[in-house]
């Protein structure tokens, strides 16, 4: 057995035991108050993922792009801080730039995505660039507020490419 497939990489692991975890909070054989233990597990460790593991890769591959180390890879997985990124991005979305670190506690540093779609989602993105106003409900532990979508992202830009829609943001 070669060295490289004995190893799993452990931001894949985790998401792969946390989608189990889902799993078993949506069981409708498992009781309902098990239910309910199950998703809050998964908020939490999804919570946790984010601010530690992702945040953490961020930093790697920030000090690799500053480093001009870009291709600096973990020696168990043999995957960049980069890679890893991308692997647990949703399918479809690829991160094409990691900003700056912030030092400050409630400041998170900011990505940069690269988001393919199938082509018919080009009507949906043109919709999005016709509305005057794109108010949002953002949910956080102080309560709920109207956020105006518009106030951040006025106009979507996205190229076609044959069968899909691709845009970075």
């Amino acid at each position: 057995m070669k060295e490289d497939t004995i190893f799993i990489n452990r931001e894949l692991s985790w998401l792969d035991f946390n989608r189990r975890v889902l799993v078993l909070g949506k069981d409708k054989n498992v009781p309902l108050a098990e239910q309910v233990k199950f998703l809050a597990i998964y908020g939490s460790n999804l919570d946790e993922f984010f601010m530690v593991r992702v945040g953490s890769l961020q930093e790697r591959a920030n000090l690799a792009r500053s480093q001009k180390d870009k291709d600096k890879r973990e020696n168990k997985t043999n995957m960049t801080a980069e890679e890893q990124l991308n692997a647990i991005m949703p399918t479809g979305i690829r991160i094409t730039h990691v900003g700056p670190v912030q030092m400050k506690a409630d400041l998170i540093a900011f990505a940069c995505y690269q988001i393919t779609y199938p082509a018919a989602a080009a009507a949906v993105l043109e919709q999005y660039n016709a509305l005057e106003s794109a108010p949002v409900e953002k949910h956080s532990k102080k309560g709920k507020k109207i956020v105006e979508l518009k106030d951040h992202i006025p106009q979507v830009e996205y190229t076609a490419a044959g069968d899909r829609v691709c845009m970075e943001l």
